[in-house]
């Protein structure tokens, strides 16, 4: 199954152990994703050909939810840094992503639409 192989990709791209407490909830979002992918680009059943397009908007939507899970936490990014006038800190985050960055799953749906849009099929009546 498609999903299966999502959720695979999905675990060796986060280093992710066979099992977890959290593949639950990866799994929602995993269909979550295929629903918005489906409903914006009229699809009934999803293409293989766009397993890592739908592997990448579940690790960006996962970012987003779920910032404060060990697997998820970017390590690359500083804790403290001022540039000018302007400093940024940990303290400035609210639950681990910034108030500027929040996005929504239809924002990220967006951000892929050129991608998508080679997916995407006419609705005939």
């Amino acid at each position: 199954m498609l999903r299966q192989d999502v959720l695979l990709v999905i675990k060796r791209r986060l280093n992710i152990s066979e099992s977890t407490e959290h593949d639950a909830s990866i799994s929602d979002y995993v269909k979550q994703v295929e629903f918005k992918i489906k409903s914006y680009c009229n699809l009934t059943k999803m293409p293989e050909e766009i397993i890592f397009l739908w592997v990448s908007m579940v690790i960006d939507i996962m970012r987003i939810d779920m910032p404060n899970v060990e697997f998820i936490q970017d390590s690359d990014e500083p804790s403290n840094v001022t540039i000018g006038k302007f400093s940024y800190s940990e303290g400035n985050r609210v639950s681990g992503v910034s108030n500027l960055t929040k996005k929504t799953l239809d924002d990220i749906v967006l951000d892929y639409r050129t991608e998508l849009n080679s997916f995407s099929r006419l609705r005939t009546v």
